[in-house]
């Protein structure tokens, strides 16, 4: 394992560690499927509707294309939202509440509305 992989499945699990603490057990790490990626974390709802997590610990921070990617996500696992768990600069594993979460509007307007809408 590369150190930029193993820097990542450190953050991941960071991620799905806080959720259960706070949510409960079944959210885990998801598999890696190539370009029909469903996401980083899987077992995570809305509502009981799911939510696909893409998570980027980068120095850089890169919100387009990542949001892209994790919509591109969403889609693959049929799932009826799409966010991005960033690292936060200086937070680490002990402060994982302080992570970023990003989404484009449309996600954030379809989590309130509590389904997805239509443009």
């Amino acid at each position: 394992m590369g150190k930029m992989t193993a820097k990542g499945t450190r953050f991941e699990t960071s991620v799905v560690d806080y959720l259960v603490a706070g949510l409960g057990p079944g959210i885990e790490r998801r598999a890696k499927h190539g370009t029909k990626d469903r996401g980083d974390i899987g077992g995570v709802f809305l509502n009981g509707k799911p939510v696909v997590v893409e998570c980027k610990d980068r120095a850089a921070m890169a919100l387009p294309q990542w949001i892209s990617e994790a919509e591109d996500e969403r889609g693959n696992a049929d799932a009826e939202y799409g966010v991005v768990v960033h690292h936060r600069k200086g937070k680490g594993r002990a402060q994982m509440g302080d992570q970023y979460v990003s989404m484009n509007l449309k996600t954030f307007r379809d989590m309130l509305a509590g389904m997805r809408l239509e443009d």
